[in-house]
């Protein structure tokens, strides 16, 4: 009887490290650049740890920075992000397999703040496994520099090279690549996104508009 017991307890034990070292091995989505202040990551699992240059975050994580704070960092398809001052922003489901291009998938969601990216591979590969969700419209991209910004509910969207769209279940507008508006700002959920001619003052300065 206790040979039986003691045999559960190594298994248990085992497999206890199997699933620790499961978890440690996922691929990192990318790698901090730059850090300037205060940056984290949230877990799926809520906690957090600091993140400083070099260090590397994943798929499920929440990337926050402080209320004085920046970031750059670089996701493994070759994305380069800027985050802005008190900023958060999820990547909801990340893969990269330079082997399986239809099984690379960029999605992420700004829960609050700004933030301005030069996509990848995959946004050019594939430019449907790319999204930028927010609380208020999707930003889908064509290969593309492009930014979005959350200010007291709204968004403001622009882009600088390439082109993006952004849409919610009242509408869609296409920016960049020869239509009609560079820039965009959708004021609600259940509002439809409008084009406008001047850079918004919410992306001036924040990315890299002057």
């Amino acid at each position: 009887m206790r040979l039986i017991q003691k045999t559960r307890c190594l298994v248990v034990i085992l497999l206890s490290f199997f699933w620790l070292n499961l978890a440690y091995a996922q691929a990192p989505a990318g790698q901090v650049i730059v850090v300037t202040g205060s940056f984290q990551a949230q877990q799926a699992d809520q906690k957090l740890r600091p993140l400083a240059r070099g260090s590397y975050f994943y798929s499920g994580d929440t990337l926050i920075t402080g209320k004085e704070s920046t970031a750059q960092v670089r996701f493994t398809d070759g994305t380069v992000t800027a985050l802005y001052p008190n900023s958060e922003l999820r990547i909801n489901d990340y893969v990269y397999q330079s082997q399986d291009k239809q099984q690379n998938r960029s999605v992420t969601t700004l829960v609050k703040g700004g933030f301005r990216a030069l996509t990848g591979l995959i946004s050019k590969e594939n430019p449907e496994a790319y999204q930028a969700r927010t609380p208020v419209a999707v930003i889908g991209v064509r290969g593309t520099n492009f930014g979005a910004v959350l200010d007291k509910g709204k968004l403001y969207a622009g882009v600088w090279k390439g082109g993006i769209y952004v849409k919610n279940e009242k509408g869609l507008i296409k920016l960049g690549q020869g239509d009609d508006y560079q820039f965009a700002t959708v004021t609600s959920a259940t509002a439809a996104p409008i084009g406008l001619l001047n850079p918004p003052q919410q992306l001036v300065g924040q990315c890299g508009v002057r």
